[in-house]
């Protein structure tokens, strides 16, 4: 469970890895769009994991009963 959170989304640790690796730091407006855009598409990804999961749960829960 502990490697969902290295995944290079923004919302997880592992977004913010791969921002430092790019050269962004907190503060730095030169990558402000960029930085926003790529926050905004990692949070749509978790959405759609997530509703997934859920999806997948309640055929699951469906299936078996």
């Amino acid at each position: 469970m502990e490697g969902l959170n290295l995944l290079p989304l923004a919302p997880l640790n592992g977004g913010m890895a791969i921002l430092f690796l790019l050269g962004w730091r907190p503060g730095d407006t030169r990558w402000a769009g960029a930085v926003d855009a790529y926050v905004k598409v990692s949070i749509a990804i978790v959405l759609a994991i997530g509703l997934l999961w859920v999806l997948g749960a309640v055929g699951y829960v469906r299936g078996h009963m």
